[in-house]
């Protein structure tokens, strides 16, 4: 197999028994997210691979499935950090879509880190909530540096 066609997994995860109830989240480097339906990821054909199951207009940071809306946070290189909920995402027909911008890059600035609220350890998450995406996001407190 030559260089070109070589692929890694990112991401795996079980079928659930109703995947139309489930979705994809992804988020770029660029700040970017797009939420696919699960549905649009099912093999029509025979074929054994899938082939541009996300954009590669920027850098992959995070994927996720997810059953429910989910407050999700997103942290930059330059200690931004935004708290935004999927509802607020409309889901794409297009695996490959590029998706919404949710954080708004500051001076070139590159999404480092993305976790699930619940997973984090932030304190006054609703300080760090978006009203409208997208948004720059506000300065990690210090009480919440690691």
């Amino acid at each position: 197999m030559d260089e070109e066609n070589l692929q890694s997994i990112l991401y795996s995860t079980p079928v659930p028994e109703h995947p139309e109830n489930y979705y994809m989240l992804f988020v770029y480097a660029d700040g970017r997210v797009s939420k696919v339906p699960l549905t649009r990821f099912s093999l029509e054909s025979n074929r054994k691979e899938f082939k541009n199951a996300y954009s590669a207009h920027s850098p992959l940071v995070w994927i996720r499935m997810l059953e429910n809306d989910n407050d999700v946070v997103i942290f930059s290189d330059i200690n931004k950090v935004v708290v935004f909920n999927t509802a607020q995402i409309n889901p794409v027909k297009l695996t490959s879509s590029k998706g919404v911008m949710v954080q708004k890059p500051k001076n070139n600035s590159k999404v480092l880190n993305v976790n699930l609220l619940e997973e984090t350890n932030l304190t006054d998450a609703e300080y760090y909530r978006c009203k409208n995406i997208p948004a720059v996001g506000v300065y990690l407190k210090k009480t919440n540096e690691q």
